[in-house]
């Protein structure tokens, strides 16, 4: 059964519609997880969370945050998700960090999303549960990303649901959630496996 460490309403619009889409035992993959604003309040809530980060910061900030709150459901993996598995730039920090191939870009892990999911099926074979839903913030990497998939949709065997977050021009956040939230509603209504 699902824990509720903080009401809903002080969870983002898309981690309410992640939690809807996950049910009571799905897994979230959370690509460019940031400091956790979205995978957090879902691994509060007791679902499967995998939280694929590049920045060292954020890593470290969401390593804590599980490690406090005592998540043995969250996954952290810093890397940068792409097309090939190798070494890639990054320049930025926080939330604007993004791959890069500037000459004074910082080296970074880059795998494949299928390399990701096989790393933590060798730490927890039973981990990774349907339905899955995929939460894609790569700051400007979303082709590398998109190049890479195919063989990492065929990896993970399962039903995915995607939604695709870049940065908004808009200067009302809350505003920004919503429409994202019923973009990601959209997709889901029109690509979702049936139920079973």
């Amino acid at each position: 059964m699902a824990r509720q460490a903080m009401p809903n309403r002080h969870f983002s619009y898309l981690a309410s519609l992640f939690l809807q889409l996950l049910r009571d035992d799905g897994t979230l993959i959370d690509l460019g997880a940031n400091i956790g604003t979205v995978c957090l309040p879902v691994a509060a809530s007791g679902r499967r969370v995998i939280a694929v980060e590049m920045n060292p910061r954020n890593v470290l900030k969401l390593a804590l945050a599980a490690l406090v709150n005592r998540f043995p459901n969250l996954r952290v993996v810093q890397a940068a998700v792409t097309d090939t598995n190798g070494v890639v730039g990054h320049v930025g920090d926080a939330a604007w960090g993004q791959v890069s191939n500037a000459a004074d870009a910082q080296q970074a892990v880059g795998l494949q999303l299928g390399s990701i999911l096989r790393m933590i099926k060798l730490d927890s074979p039973r981990f990774l549960r349907s339905p899955v839903v995929m939460k894609i913030d790569v700051e400007g990497h979303e082709f590398g990303f998109a190049q890479g998939r195919t063989a990492s949709s065929r990896a993970s065997g399962r039903p995915c649901v995607e939604s695709i977050q870049s940065a908004d021009a808009e200067d009302n956040a809350q505003a920004a959630q919503a429409v994202k939230a019923r973009a990601v509603k959209d997709l889901v209504c029109s690509h979702a496996a049936p139920p079973g």
